[in-house]
């Protein structure tokens, strides 16, 4: 028995074998991908076995085809605003996610069970929040040097409000943008 596979075309990669020519063999592919690895690589392990008779030099392959993904980690977006009255819901998503299969827990700033939230297990929750908020989402899925949590801020936005003094006398607004 044989193995090999064509790690020429994933730079920085090995791949090992251990018991080359016996009925036990075993390889290792190690690779730690970088920022500039970023996308799709596809590894083919090829294990070729050949009859070991000299006169029928017959030699049987079998593929093994692996898809890997690099991504870049998680990415929560950027931080998004709500209302002290009538609290908006915001949808709340993990970028890149894509069609992975990544376990994802959000939590609160302090590591705690995360407020306002319809579900805390899911990359898209929907916020309720009716005050500024700080989630961190994460997952123990990726590894090494991946991104694997980042935080979001569901605050609010005030921009929109404006104070009367003094608060003891009544005002009217008789029309837009005029008071009395």
């Amino acid at each position: 028995l044989d193995m090999y596979a064509n790690t020429f075309v994933i730079p920085g990669s090995n791949f090992t074998i251990v018991g080359k020519g016996t009925n036990n063999i075993t390889g290792t592919f190690d690779w730690t991908p970088t920022v500039a690895d970023i996308g799709e690589h596809t590894l083919i392990v090829t294990s070729a076995d050949s009859s070991c008779n000299a006169n029928q030099p017959i030699v049987l392959k079998n593929y093994t085809v692996v898809y890997i993904k690099v991504i870049t980690g998680l990415d929560a977006g950027k931080d998004v605003s709500t209302c002290e009255l009538n609290p908006i819901s915001r949808q709340l998503f993990v970028k890149g996610f894509g069609n992975l299969k990544l376990r994802i827990k959000w939590t609160d700033i302090s590591g705690g069970q995360a407020q306002f939230l319809n579900s805390d297990t899911i990359y898209n929750p929907i916020s309720t929040a009716n005050k500024t908020t700080d989630y961190i989402v994460t997952s123990p899925d990726l590894k090494g040097s991946c991104k694997i949590n980042d935080t979001v801020t569901v605050f609010l936005d005030k921009s929109n409000t404006i104070d009367i003094f003094p608060t003891t006398k009544d005002f009217v607004l008789c029309r837009p943008d005029y008071l009395q």
